[in-house]
């Protein structure tokens, strides 16, 4: 409305002296030429605020969007974060059992080790042992051989001596 009642002074002003026209002319001119230009100006301001409404429209959807989108990959980076804290205490106790286990497998070696050992000094006493066993037996049969044939011959002299005692004493029931 203020474009409107100030357009006819303007054309006036831009217009020299001679070529002036008709003020009702240019009256209704310029109230035509001010519509024109108010119609296009709405016209254009309603396209702009269209536009404006459909881009803060997009915009919004748009930063929704970027906003679940961060929501979703805070929550993904979350559950990666727990996952490699996870993964982390279970390569640290991996680790804690294999220094565990080389340290029971040298315990065990070590164990391993010194058995072997027992039993190699066990399997040489052994053989020590049986060896003066076997040694002991030869000289005991030996003994025992010796023994019987003492036995034997003293047997035998029990048998004289017996002999000659019943001899003895038949003969000293004679006199």
């Amino acid at each position: 409305a203020f474009q409107v009642l100030n357009a006819p002074s303007l054309v006036t002003n831009q217009l020299s002296k001679d070529e002036q026209p008709n003020p009702e002319e240019e009256t209704a001119e310029a109230v035509e030429k001010a519509l024109r230009n108010a119609s296009q100006q709405q016209q254009i301001q309603q396209s702009l605020e269209k536009k404006l409404e459909e881009l803060t429209n997009l915009y919004e959807a748009e930063k929704l969007e970027w906003t679940s989108k961060t929501a979703s990959l805070e929550q993904d980076l979350v559950k990666n974060q727990d996952t490699s804290q996870v993964l982390v205490d279970h390569v640290n106790s991996l680790e804690a059992q294999l220094s565990s286990r080389s340290d029971t497998e040298r315990f065990l070696a070590t164990k391993i080790a010194n058995l072997d050992c027992a039993l190699k000094d066990t399997s040489r006493n052994k053989e020590l042992v049986e060896a003066q066993m076997q040694a002991e037996k030869v000289v005991l049969e030996e003994e025992n051989s010796i023994h019987k044939v003492q036995t034997a011959q003293m047997k035998e002299q029990l048998t004289e001596l017996q002999i000659k005692f019943k001899q003895n004493e038949k003969s000293s029931k004679k006199y």
